[in-house]
């Protein structure tokens, strides 16, 4: 499931990012069943029924009443599915059983993507990452603290093609009595800064997170979103808060079947109280 989960965020970002508003409809698309994957993934549900699941999206009226539904095909997601089962990711671990290096084979043989360096206390600090070619293009660092917690990663990149390399990301955390509480990321391109906050419960379920885009350019507008999560006492998630650069704020509940399937979404501007999506999940 996780990796799948990894092949559909990918998938998610680039519709959002790229594609065209005429075309909003396969972004929500796949957006429906990427969320759809994230409400199942650490519940204990019935793997043989999600699978058969059946996905209707609702567009409402100025009233708040139900217009007509779209159903959600997840067709493509198959194919996307056969991509990441077809993909096999090999390991070698070295003496002491730790992994050293990580191979991928998309069918044409296998490509050497990662090989991980080790401290004296077997905590990862180094990983270098290779291009099609074999040859590195990034690498991350990893610093740890007296308790042996890893506090700050950065990652850099361009190896095999800048004469100097550029800072992509660094990754920061924030422990309360040895328990991850927090983390800052930041993600860094000519044009723009993304930075993400996030916090955690004593579950290890982020409860906040917060999006904010700097551009370099100060004639365009920085960008900037934040959520906060309610989970009950099964870890799963009840309700999102959500607010926007324009602080309109939308309140996002899901509801389960007693057998942990979710059951329906709905979205709601909170200052208008008008429903502004709604989807329901089928068996």
């Amino acid at each position: 499931m996780k990796k799948y989960l990894i092949f559909l965020s990918i998938f998610v970002l680039f519709l959002k990012c790229s594609i065209h508003k005429g075309q909003s409809f396969y972004s929500d698309n796949f957006y429906i069943h990427y969320k759809f994957n994230q409400l199942i993934e650490n519940l204990n549900c019935d793997t043989i029924l999600t699978k058969k699941v059946k996905t209707y999206s609702y567009k409402m009226d100025a009233k708040g009443n139900i217009q007509d539904s779209t159903f959600i095909s997840f067709s493509h997601f198959d194919s996307l599915a056969n991509i990441s089962n077809q993909t096999k990711i090999e390991y070698k671990f070295d003496s002491l059983g730790r992994e050293s290096e990580q191979y991928v084979n998309f069918g044409n043989g296998a490509k050497l993507y990662s090989r991980k360096s080790y401290d004296s206390n077997s905590k990862l600090i180094k990983i270098d990452f290779f291009d099609s070619n074999e040859i590195i293009s990034r690498k991350t660092f990893h610093k740890y603290n007296s308790e042996n917690n890893l506090m700050h990663s950065e990652t850099f990149d361009g190896y095999n093609l800048l004469d100097t390399v550029l800072l992509e990301e660094t990754l920061d955390y924030y422990y309360e009595n040895e328990t991850l509480i927090k983390t800052v990321e930041k993600l860094f391109s000519i044009d723009f800064i993304n930075k993400t906050i996030k916090e955690f419960d004593k579950n290890g379920n982020v409860i906040f997170d917060e999006y904010s885009t700097f551009y370099i350019n100060k004639d365009t507008e920085n960008m900037h979103a934040s959520r906060h999560f309610q989970y009950d006492s099964d870890n799963k998630l009840m309700k999102e808060i959500s607010q926007g650069t324009r602080k309109d704020t939308v309140v996002i509940s899901h509801f389960y079947y007693e057998n942990n399937l979710p059951k329906e979404t709905i979205e709601i501007r909170k200052k208008t109280g008008k429903i502004k999506g709604l989807i329901r999940y089928f068996y």
